[in-house]
This record gives structure tokens, C-alpha cells and sequence, in this order.
């Protein structure tokens, strides 16, 4: 998928990271919109529900992440991204 917006739908736990970095990354120009789902971060300490490295252009709407993530959210790289994550 390309550019544009990305509706996630569904809510889940993130399962176990396996030894490698465990997460969604959108590509450049895109937006995510989770409407009001929650991410449980419940499978290790690599588990990273968003991860963005060198992408412009990014949005997260509407995301809930619980339970015990690395970090939340990381963006490394990055120029024009916003988030507004649902508390």
C-alpha cells in the first residue's frame, strides 16, 4: 500500500517479539487511523506498536497502546509526522 490513509479496524495484543523488533511500520505519506482500538503490548521488551525510521509524512490517529511497550511510539529520521494518540 501506498500512500493514503490506513484504516485499522480490529484491536489485539501484540504477541511475543520473537528476539526482533515487533512492529507496524507505515510507509512515507501515510496516515493510520486506528479509530479509538488499543494496541496491548504485552509480548516482550523489543515489542514497538508503531515504528517509523527515516519516513516523512506520518500520521497516527486514534490509537490506544497499552500494557509495556520499548516505547510507544519511535521516530527516528523523521520530518512532518504527527500523532494524536486516544488516551
Amino acid at each position: 500500500m501506498g500512500s493514503g490513509t490506513v484504516n485499522i479496524r480490529n484491536a489485539g495484543d501484540s504477541g511475543p517479539d520473537g528476539g526482533n523488533v515487533y512492529a507496524i511500520r507505515p510507509r512515507a505519506n501515510q496516515i493510520l487511523d486506528f479509530h479509538g482500538h488499543q494496541i496491548n503490548a504485552n509480548g516482550g521488551e523489543l515489542v514497538v506498536p508503531i515504528h517509523c525510521d527515516r519516513r516523512d509524512n506520518i500520521t497516527v490517529r486514534n490509537l490506544n497502546i497499552i500494557g509495556n511497550p520499548r516505547y510507544g511510539m519511535w521516530f527516528r529520521g523523521c520530518s512532518n509526522n504527527g500523532s494524536a494518540v486516544r488516551q
